[in-house]
């Protein structure tokens, strides 16, 4: 966009890419993705359905659950 302006890009103000998290961020970005969703009739959405967490950190070989978990609750 700042190209069709004919401006220069200010550097703070570019967003993060991909490539810019480490791995960790990323699969559990992907992990969290993958959890399924709680919806009950009567009540509506509830949550992350986390029944498959331990099976999704065994695929995706994390090590560290605390900061798997620390991003989980953030996201």
């Amino acid at each position: 966009m700042m190209e069709q302006l004919g401006k220069e890009p200010i550097e703070s103000e570019i967003h993060p890419s991909w490539e810019d998290f480490p791995e960790d961020v990323i699969s559990s970005i992907n992990i969290f993705n993958l959890l399924g969703d709680r919806a009950y009739p009567d009540i509506g959405y509830i949550g992350k359905d986390y029944t498959n967490l331990p099976i999704l950190t065994y695929v995706y070989g994390v090590n560290d659950t605390e900061f798997l978990m620390d991003i989980l609750n953030f996201l």
